[in-house]
């Protein structure tokens, strides 16, 4: 029998949804210059619930929702 475990930390901290881990480059190329600073270091995970406004977020719980801009 397997047993997956799964850290709390892994969850969306807003829905507790399991994420999709991310690379941190993903993250970056995302977010424009000068919000380039909002993107810490650890990994990330890319909430994938519908219900829910999170986009991506990582261990230390910093949260990014993204806006579309077409500029």
């Amino acid at each position: 029998m397997n047993i997956l475990i799964i850290r709390n930390a892994e969850k969306c901290p807003v829905c507790n949804y399991i994420g999709e881990p991310v690379k941190r480059v993903t993250v970056e190329s995302l977010v424009k210059d000068e919000n380039s600073k909002e993107v810490a270091a650890g990994n990330y995970f890319l909430c994938i619930s519908r219900n829910c406004d999170v986009v991506y977020y990582n261990l230390d719980k910093n949260i990014l929702r993204f806006q579309i801009s077409y500029d």
